[in-house]
């Protein structure tokens, strides 16, 4: 879950950027049509549905401990792979 959460928040930050980069007005506006599209691509590359990722969060949210313990591990990912692009 964390892996797929991960792809779903650089997702989310690229489809921020699909505005034009010389409109100051749309250049950090999110497009939903390419948000729509990756989010896809993220449950098709983690061979999952919306429905069941959507199951999963849910019982995420309703069990906090193990959320935190999911939130802890997308963390110490990003911050390896931050590290890791870093060295770059």
């Amino acid at each position: 879950m964390a892996a797929i959460l991960i792809d779903m928040q650089l997702a989310d930050a690229y489809s921020n950027f699909m505005g034009d980069a010389a409109d100051k007005s749309t250049r950090l506006m999110r497009n939903k049509d390419s948000l729509n599209y990756y989010y896809s691509s993220v449950f098709a590359h983690h061979k999952i549905d919306a429905k069941l990722f959507s199951q999963s969060f849910t019982w995420y949210s309703q069990h906090p401990t193990e959320l935190d313990s999911l939130l802890s591990i997308m963390q110490r990912k990003t911050e390896d792979w931050n590290k890791e692009m870093d060295k770059m």
